[in-house]
């Protein structure tokens, strides 16, 4: 609950719904619970935002034979800096920091060149996506055959799941973030 509370306060209320028997029993069921918990009951898309579970991949595309996924790699120097000034509550050791990025990007460039993720796997960098975060929207909007609309990257349309707030851009250097920055 409070790890949900960091990117899914609004869902919390909802995870005694969750039930199943297997592990994609539970991911049906989080789905579900998911479209009920934010009033969307005829959701087309469902995702989630986790560099921890890809190496899930393989398995998800097994349940999930139309799933698409999409990577964000970021320079690991950023990644470690930032990691190392979130607050306590969510950092971990800097070892941890560096085994999970190199399995980060083996596993990308695994998947990369298996003939299963042809067509469901899009790798985009973070530097990229702030840098020209316009071209990176329209790539990943072709890659999931989605319309491109330019409120999409409007930081004013970025709110806190399930609510109309403001989402600060939850930074580790800064108190309040809006918008796009290549620092």
């Amino acid at each position: 609950r409070s790890r949900a509370a960091y990117d899914a306060a609004d869902l919390i209320p909802f995870l005694d719904t969750v039930r199943g028997d297997s592990y994609s029993g539970i991911i049906h069921s989080l789905i579900s619970m998911i479209a009920i918990g934010r009033k969307r009951p005829s959701v087309k898309f469902c995702g989630f935002m986790e560099n921890w579970c890809v190496e899930f991949f393989p398995f998800l595309l097994g349940q999930f034979p139309n799933a698409k996924f999409f990577i964000i790699l970021r320079d690991p120097r950023a990644v470690i800096c930032s990691a190392l000034n979130a607050p306590k509550e969510l950092q971990s050791t800097f070892l941890s920091y560096l085994r999970a990025l190199r399995k980060l990007f083996d596993l990308t460039l695994g998947y990369l060149a298996d003939p299963r993720f042809k067509d469901k796997l899009c790798v985009v960098k973070f530097e990229a996506l702030v840098a020209n975060p316009s071209k990176t929207a329209k790539q990943l909007c072709d890659f999931f055959e989605l319309s491109y609309d330019e409120a999409m990257i409007d930081p004013k349309n970025h709110v806190v799941p399930g609510t109309d707030h403001p989402r600060d851009g939850v930074p580790s250097f800064e108190q309040h973030a809006v918008g796009y920055s290549v620092t």
